[in-house]
């Protein structure tokens, strides 16, 4: 099926915008779209007008950028011209631009790789640009780009407008976007269940960080949905604190990796270590088992009788386990709330470490359930309606 539905494109074009399309620019996330197609000539073929000129939108720096391209379709060997609109003056020779230098037609990849060399002369071009508004903290970005731990690193200069980063500056604010891979290869397969699909064009977490005229860093973090549901959503990954007084950029980034590639390590071996807590409650208390969660290990319930007395225990893992302390709750079976539920009391302190092996920890939870049964009794009886 055509990527051009209702346009007709000369034979020999529709391959290269294709692959310019699918194929990789080194984008920090996203890939380039096509935004307008129209052509160069109303020469009709077969009846049909046949396009030649292309607007395309590439995701750049936490910006966008729109550039033409301007085939001559009657005549392949003429060289693709290049209209890019850009306040910012970037102008390159046709010298510099290898591909273009070499065009040929027949390559399918002849765009994509033109298209590669003008982003690079492009990232050079901001650089200096950025350097011009604030030399130091380009020195940082330039070091973060010679260190080659973090690829792709993106920056622009936005055009100024009155946002949270500056509100009354006639300055444009410098954005920069880093890409942090992690790699979810060892997360067992069960951890993504209910997980959104896997995007293509944003498979890593990306930083972007905004530096007014002022000094004023603002980082933010932006992770793929899939790997958000993995690590347990916004809450569990908020970014360190920047401080341009004492923090150099390559190390802040290094910091955000490590928090995300800890927590990664957390979520991969938790389940593990959830697998063991949960096999340990089986094995003490065999006899008290009423359900558990037998494929991420997050819950188990047990029922326990005193003196005819008859109440659950849920237990509930997080995915930070064993970080997290699991939760127990306390439910009578037939005590009632007045809004008609089962009256139950939640514990979410009690002699825990995460040092513990699973077994210490299920055997310190015996006893502080055994020992709580009566003063949970005696709630059920004062609070509780039969």
């Amino acid at each position: 099926m055509s990527l051009f539905h209702g346009y007709d494109l000369y034979p020999w074009i529709e391959p290269q915008i294709s692959n310019l399309l699918a194929g990789d620019l080194n984008l920090c996330v996203g890939r380039p779209s096509v935004k307008t197609i129209s052509s160069s000539s109303l020469t009709r073929r077969d009846h049909k007008i046949l396009n030649d000129v292309f607007t395309i939108s590439i995701p750049y720096a936490g910006s966008t950028l729109h550039w033409q391209i301007l085939f001559n379709g009657s005549d392949p060997e003429d060289l693709p011209d290049f209209l890019i609109p850009d306040y910012s003056g970037f102008d390159p020779d046709y010298e510099d631009i290898p591909h273009l230098v070499n065009w040929d037609h027949r390559d399918p990849d002849a765009l994509l790789n033109i298209v590669r060399d003008l982003l690079g002369l492009y990232k050079k071009h901001t650089l200096k640009l950025v350097s011009k508004e604030n030399s130091n903290f380009v020195s940082d970005v330039a070091e973060l780009i010679s260190a080659k731990n973090y690829d792709p690193v993106d920056a622009i200069l936005l055009k100024p407008v009155a946002d949270d980063y500056s509100p009354s500056s006639s300055h444009p604010v410098i954005s920069v976007l880093v890409q942090i891979k992690l790699d979810t290869s060892q997360v067992p397969d069960i951890c993504f269940k209910d997980a959104p699909p896997e995007d293509p064009t944003f498979l890593h977490p990306v930083v972007q960080i905004h530096c007014s005229d002022s000094g004023k860093i603002v980082p933010q973090l932006y992770v793929p949905p899939r790997m958000e549901h993995i690590l347990g959503g916004r809450n569990s990954m908020k970014l360190p604190a920047y401080s341009r007084q004492n923090t150099v950029l390559l190390e802040y980034l290094q910091s955000v990796d490590k928090h995300l590639s800890d927590l990664l390590l957390v979520i991969r071996e938790g389940h593990t270590k959830r697998r063991e807590y949960i096999a340990a409650f089986l094995c003490l208390f065999s006899d008290n088992i009423v359900e558990y969660d037998a494929e991420e290990f997050r819950t188990i319930t047990l029922l326990f009788s005193h003196e005819d007395f008859y109440f659950l225990v849920h237990v509930t893992l997080s995915r930070l386990f064993p970080q997290e302390q699991p939760e127990l709750i306390f439910q009578s079976v037939y005590h009632f709330t007045k809004n008609g539920t089962l009256y139950q009391v939640p514990h979410s302190s009690y002699p825990y470490s995460p040092r513990w092996s699973g077994n210490e920890m299920v055997k310190r939870t015996r006893t502080y359930i055994l020992d709580r049964i009566e003063s949970f009794k005696a709630g059920c009886i004062k609070h509780g309606v039969v």
